[in-house]
């Protein structure tokens, strides 16, 4: 939702909607849903680190528990076993909060925070505004 504060902050004509539709549209952006597999992530780090992520995190995903782990590295394994299956059935929501508070814990493990970004980045789309929200907030005042 935009505000009129926003909207008078352009110091445009307040008539030329679509002129401030366009401006406030510039880089606004929402996540949403978006179930992906491996190819997706591989796409998205590219070659050769997507499919090296893919290898690792089948590696601690694999990687069975013993009593002298550390609640963190049980934890890490758990979480890297819920995405590999996730991922596995093309139902890795990087849109979700908690799929996305799990990939930033994989960061300095199996992940470069930029890789994070990049797989997280796939849930990521435009978020215009339309003429009528902008005419609409007007008229509202």
């Amino acid at each position: 939702m935009i505000t009129l504060a926003e909207i008078l902050a352009l110091n445009m004509p307040l008539d030329d909607h679509g002129a401030i539709a366009d401006a406030l549209s510039q880089g606004r952006t929402k996540v949403v849903n978006k179930e992906i597999g491996d190819g997706a992530i591989s796409l998205a780090l590219g070659n050769p680190a997507g499919p090296l992520f893919m290898l690792q995190l089948e590696g601690v995903a694999n990687t069975p528990v013993v009593a002298e782990m550390t609640p963190d590295q049980i934890a890490q394994i758990a979480i890297c076993r819920q995405a590999w299956r996730s991922i596995n059935r093309v139902g890795f929501d990087v849109g979700n909060q908690g799929v996305r508070d799990g990939i930033d814990l994989m960061v300095g493990s199996l992940l470069t925070q930029a890789q994070a970004d990049a797989i997280k980045a796939l849930a990521v789309v435009a978020d215009p505004v339309s003429i009528l929200d902008v005419a609409s907030t007007i008229e509202r005042g």
